[in-house]
C-alpha cells in the first residue's frame, strides 16, 4: 500500500467484483435476520423475554459484525494510504471499531456454543400418543437447525414412534434423525466460527507486521500456511452445509471465502508495492 493517494489507482474489473461481493454479504444480514426471526418464532412462540439477543439472532448478529470487520480490513489493506494509516487518531479509530466488532464476533461464537448445547437438551417422548396433544399446544416439528414445520395433528399418531425426542425448553419435537442433523449443523457452525476467529487473528498479525516492515521470511511463511489450512477447513464446511441441505449457510460461507480472497490479494499487492523502490526524486 504506497503512500500515494488511492485516487490514482485505476478501477479494474476485480475491484468492481470485490465490491459486488461485499454488497452481497451486506444483503445476507437481511436474509439471516428473517431466517433467525422465523426460527425464533417457531421455537419460542411470541415470548422472547427470557431469551438473549445472541440466542435469538446468532447468524444476524454474527454476519453484521463480520461485515464491519471485513470493511476494516479493506480500509487497512487497500483504501487508506500508509501515511494516513500510521496516524495515531486513525489507528485508534480503527482499533476501537475493531474491538467493538470483535467483541460481537466472540459473543456470537458463544452464541453458537449455546446453540450447540441447546441442541442436546432433548429427551425421548414418553409415549408416542402424546404427540397429538403437543400439536394442540403449539409444538413444532424440527426439520433442521432453525427450521421447523407445523405439527399436523391429523398425522401425528402415525408419524410418532419411540425414537422421537422432545426438547426440554423449546416448543419443538422431532425424530432422532432430525435432532442428529440439528446437532451436526450446530457443530459445523461452531467450528466454522472458531476457524474464522483464527483467520482474523492471523490477518491482524499480518497487518501489524506489514506496517512495521516485518512481514517477511519465516513469519510470512507461517502466516501463509496457517491461513491455507484454515481456508481449506472453511471450504470443507461449505461442502458440508450444501451436502446437508443448508443452502443459505453454504452460500454465505462461500461468499465469505471469496471476500477474504480479495483481502489476501489486497495484502499481497500491499507487500509488492511497499517492496518497490521509491521513484527517483521522490521525497
Amino acid at each position: 500500500m504506497p503512500t500515494a493517494a488511492r485516487a490514482a489507482r485505476p478501477l479494474p474489473w476485480f475491484t468492481l467484483f470485490k465490491y459486488v461481493i461485499y454488497a452481497l454479504l451486506t444483503l445476507n444480514i437481511v436474509l439471516f435476520f428473517f431466517d433467525d426471526w422465523s426460527a425464533a418464532r417457531a421455537a419460542y412462540g411470541d415470548d422472547f423475554s427470557s431469551i438473549s439477543l445472541i440466542a435469538l439472532f446468532p447468524s444476524t448478529v454474527d454476519t453484521a459484525a463480520w461485515v464491519v470487520l471485513l470493511l476494516l480490513f479493506e480500509l487497512e489493506t487497500w483504501v487508506i494510504s500508509d501515511g494516513t494509516l500510521s496516524q495515531r487518531r486513525v489507528q485508534y479509530s480503527l482499533m476501537a471499531t475493531r474491538a467493538l466488532a470483535g467483541s460481537v464476533i466472540v459473543y456470537a461464537f458463544y452464541g453458537y456454543w449455546l446453540t450447540l448445547l441447546n441442541s442436546y437438551a432433548v429427551t425421548p417422548l414418553a409415549a408416542p400418543e402424546q404427540l397429538c396433544a403437543l400439536a394442540e399446544r403449539g409444538y413444532q416439528q424440527v426439520i433442521s437447525l432453525g427450521e421447523f414445520t407445523p405439527l399436523d395433528s391429523a398425522l401425528c399418531a402415525s408419524q410418532a414412534d419411540a425414537s422421537w425426542l422432545l426438547h426440554n425448553r423449546e416448543l419443538a419435537v422431532g425424530s432422532a434423525e432430525s435432532w442428529l442433523l440439528v446437532q451436526r449443523l450446530a457443530w459445523l457452525d461452531l467450528i466454522n466460527s472458531g476457524a474464522w476467529l483464527l483467520v482474523v487473528v492471523v490477518l491482524e498479525g499480518d497487518v501489524w507486521l506489514q506496517l512495521r516492515g516485518r512481514l517477511n521470511g519465516l513469519l510470512l511463511t507461517i502466516s501463509r500456511y496457517t491461513k491455507l489450512v484454515l481456508y481449506l477447513l472453511l471450504a470443507v464446511a461449505v461442502v458440508c452445509w450444501i451436502a446437508m441441505g443448508d443452502w443459505l449457510d453454504g452460500w454465505d460461507a462461500a461468499i465469505w471465502l471469496i471476500a477474504f480472497v480479495f483481502i489476501e490479494l489486497n495484502l499481497f499487492r500491499w507487500q509488492a508495492e511497499t517492496a518497490e523502490p521509491a521513484p527517483v526524486g521522490a521525497g
